[in-house]
């Protein structure tokens, strides 16, 4: 039985020197000419502890990742076909033992420790394997002398399939009722990051994004997705892809996807108020200093709008601080295309307003309305009432009223306004139409309540710049 806790680090170095009172230590660190015998050793033990090999050989398979670049390809990647066996063996065996009513505190604890040293060591191992698969071609070819016939790890295409790999197997373990093995029941922080970092190395991948790697995105996607909705790695996961937007040209679209997908599928909306927060908090002169993070963050929040819009809607209130700002890049990030900064300005002015002003939020409820709507009907019915005949009274008396309103008025202005709202309703409910609905109230702003300023400090329409065509 364990009689350790082992404790995920955060440098590797960290695991040889004893940093917490019945921590684990690494004993031994074998040189790479003794790696070379213990890989059969590995083989032996794989068939013997199954599950148990990180438990039983951790020394051995931390020794190969230390020295992962000095070993010969056949030996990298026969440690990652024992080490992903293992982790299918754990992965069964903890399904079983988790559905349990209650574990006694040694038999926690041994699986806690297979399971933290399994996934660093599956997780470590697929960061050497993607840095090397990254190395430049001189490098590679460099390396190919190492065996007879032999070629770099992770050549040819070979490392595509082994991303998917380890990135279902990671999922797998994530649907088990892992926190059981804690007491209290919350996962470290550090396995967590652990299993988060590997798909943010795949991410800065410059293919991710590419068709042939749909299935690639998909997969980041569910774990990460799985890791914000039940390991709360939200605040994280924004930090590390504002990171990752900041550094990386190819990042906007694969990253919007990714989030679109967790907020929707795994009930990750914390995780884009995360992103826009620390996204809109960025000091205005750091946006105006580094146009190249800037233009990704613009990218970025416009691609999650286009997909998602009430995602960005529901926290567009921080980004309006920025249609003042330098950075014309920010000023146009919230999904509006055209070029004019009043156009933007007005059509973001009429989405606070929509929202201040409409009881549903982002959301109508159709659905509901149109069940309530049946629902008041079958009553109607019941009651012996014509709902065409009541419809009909009901336009006459407000044809009646409206005539009544245009004789008082003397033919004034009651007539346009109304036009003017019918055309603002139209615009508003066709695609697209965001844009020209701004450029109408910048003209007629009364036709938004509480848009038109007070007539004694507003200037004549006529007086107003002219608007950019698109």
């Amino acid at each position: 039985m364990s009689h350790f806790e082992f404790i995920i680090p955060i440098q590797r170095d960290e695991l040889q020197q004893p940093r917490e009172a019945g921590s684990y230590v690494v004993r031994h660190v074998y040189e790479p000419s003794e790696l070379q015998s213990s890989v059969h050793d590995l083989v032996v033990a794989l068939s013997t502890d199954r599950s148990e090999l990180a438990l039983e050989k951790f020394d051995v398979l931390y020794s190969s990742i230390i020295h992962f670049s000095s070993l010969k390809t056949a030996d990298q990647e026969q440690i990652w076909e024992i080490v992903n066996k293992g982790y299918v063996y754990l992965t069964a065996d903890l399904s079983a033992l988790l559905e349990s009513e209650s574990l006694d505190h040694e038999t926690r604890l041994k699986h806690l420790n297979m399971l933290k040293m399994s996934t660093y060591v599956l997780c470590q191992l697929a960061g050497a394997f993607e840095d090397a698969a990254q190395r430049p071609a001189d490098v590679l070819m460099a390396n190919k002398g190492r065996k007879r016939g032999g070629r770099p790890a992770a050549d040819e295409g070979d490392w595509d399939a082994q991303r998917l790999r380890v990135l279902r197997q990671l999922y797998a373990v994530l649907q088990l009722r892992l926190r059981t093995l804690w007491q209290p029941p919350v996962p470290d922080e550090e396995f967590v990051n652990t299993i988060g970092n590997v798909c943010y190395h795949f991410l800065a991948l410059p293919s991710v994004g590419h068709v042939r790697n749909k299935t690639l995105l998909e997969s980041i996607s569910q774990v990460l997705g799985a890791l914000v909705r039940s390991y709360g790695h939200a605040l994280s996961c924004g930090l590390k892809m504002v990171q990752i937007l900041q550094q990386y040209e190819h990042a906007p679209a694969p990253l919007a996807q990714c989030v679109v997908t967790i907020a929707t599928e795994f009930g990750g909306r914390g995780l884009v108020n995360e992103l826009v927060r620390e996204i809109a908090g960025t000091d205005a002169a750091e946006l105006t200093k580094d146009g190249s993070a800037t233009r990704h963050y613009a990218e970025f929040l416009s691609l999650v709008a286009v997909q998602a819009p009430d995602l960005v809607l529901n926290n567009i209130c921080l980004l309006i601080g920025h249609l003042d700002g330098e950075s014309h890049l920010m000023t146009g990030a919230a999904d509006l295309g055209d070029k004019s900064s009043n156009v933007r300005r007005a059509a973001l002015q009429l989405v606070t307003a929509l929202l201040q002003a409409n009881p549903f939020a982002a959301k109508l409820p159709v659905a509901e309305l149109e069940e309530q709507y049946r629902t008041e009907k079958a009553k109607l019915a019941e009651l012996g009432v014509d709902e065409e005949e009541e419809e009909g009274k009901e336009e006459e008396k407000e044809e009646e009223e409206e005539e009544g309103a245009s004789d008082d008025s003397g033919g004034g202005d009651a007539s346009p306004l109304l036009a003017g709202r019918e055309r603002l309703l139209a615009l508003l409910s066709a695609d697209g139409g965001l844009a020209e609905a701004a450029r109408l109230l910048l003209a007629e702003p009364r036709l938004l309540p509480g848009l038109a300023p007070d007539t004694d400090d507003t200037e004549d329409t006529a007086d107003r710049p002219d608007i950019e065509d698109r």
